[in-house]
């Protein structure tokens, strides 16, 4: 497999697949700025998705081929508790979909013959008749059922990881980093490159709104759920609020506070100018979500998916280094969390947020 990897410097790719995970759109998100390179680079670009990710895809390009895959068809509770348990009683519907995903790659590859193949996430997604990259940066396992059920899952994981040419990590090497011990556990798989956070947000001066910038995302019913919770605290609160509720295909409104103005999905440029203006956001912790606040150097409250140990640990190492309030969801106050913000000092990670476009120069991108 290395072999292709030589292959690739010495004749320039012309034709990639990208696909991204459907687990919210932080995996499509992220992919945004990659696939945009490779379109800079006269590259023949081909995406495929499903879901929300298929729907946000379709939405920032509209002039590319855009494959619609089956879905992994996990069904999630409202209650956060027991979510690692209920998520492991669905392992063989993961297995099968990366088994489906593995078959279609295989029949699609002889038809169009790709240079490249680059998975966030989805670990059917490599092929022995070209050269697959997999993204993640989920590579220390904490299921909150025990450090024997950790191993097994990591086991499991790292068995996908290693049939790929190469694992990008969307974070630093050395310190600092933003996910701590998730991206840097002690045993790492085969062919790992650390390629630096990756945002599709670009930093622009304009003039702060003092608006507060609301971002939801992630699987239903936590997204609703926490939608009902933060428009009622925001009735209450004297200030204006942004609500971007995370739903590219949806048309319909919810009833709004007057001091709401809600979008149900903004493309990269609007959002850049969304946070840009704002002077805090409020987000899930998940790790998509925080590379954007951090490379936009904004304040922020965090408010990790019920039951999602990754995102609960992220956001308690942000707190920890008081840079960002987290809150779980059950206690929200955003009173309370925007004074917490008061007391804590502004703070900014020096990071290169372009070191992908190297990781690609290596495989002859340039």
């Amino acid at each position: 497999m290395r072999f292709l990897i030589k292959t690739m410097v010495q004749q320039k790719p012309y034709k990639v697949l990208v696909s991204p995970l459907d687990w919210g759109i932080g995996h499509a998100t992220r992919c945004i700025p990659i696939i945009y390179y490779l379109m800079e680079k006269g590259i023949s670009v081909s995406l495929a998705s499903d879901g929300k990710s298929y729907d946000l895809l379709k939405k920032e390009f509209p002039t590319l081929i855009i494959y619609k895959l089956q879905g992994y068809k996990i069904t999630y509770q409202k209650s956060g508790k027991q979510f690692s348990l209920k998520l492991l009683q669905q392992v063989h519907k993961i297995i099968y979909a990366v088994f489906c995903e593995h078959v279609w790659l295989k029949k699609m590859q002889k038809k169009n013959n790709w240079d490249l193949v680059i998975s966030d996430n989805r670990y059917g997604f490599y092929n022995k008749k070209t050269t697959s990259i997999i993204i993640t940066h989920q590579l220390h396992i904490h299921s909150g059922m025990g450090r024997f059920v950790d191993r097994w899952v990591q086991k499991i994981l790292y068995g996908y990881i290693n049939r790929f040419n190469r694992c990008w990590i969307p974070d630093s090497l050395e310190e600092p980093n933003l996910t701590g011990i998730l991206a840097h556990p002690i045993q790492k798989p085969k062919y790992l490159e650390y390629i630096g956070p990756i945002s599709r947000m670009k930093k622009i001066e304009v003039a702060s709104s003092h608006k507060i910038l609301i971002l939801l995302s992630g699987p239903e019913p936590q997204r609703t759920l926490l939608e009902q919770i933060l428009l009622k605290q925001a009735e209450k609160i004297d200030k204006q609020f942004i609500l971007v509720r995370g739903l590219p295909s949806e048309t319909s409104q919810p009833m709004l506070p007057t001091n709401v103005t809600s979008f149900n999905y903004l493309g990269a440029s609007e959002l850049t100018q969304a946070l840009s203006s704002a002077s805090i956001v409020v987000c899930r912790s998940g790790y998509s979500s925080l590379m954007d606040i951090v490379k936009m150097e904004k304040k922020a409250i965090l408010i990790p998916t019920p039951g999602q140990t990754e995102q609960e640990y992220l956001g308690k190492r942000f707190m920890d280094k008081k840079m960002f309030v987290c809150q779980n969801q059950d206690e929200v106050n955003l009173l309370t969390g925007l004074e917490q913000l008061n007391e804590f000092t502004e703070q900014s990670f020096s990071i290169d947020f372009e070191q992908y476009k190297k990781a690609l120069s290596a495989l002859g991108i340039k």
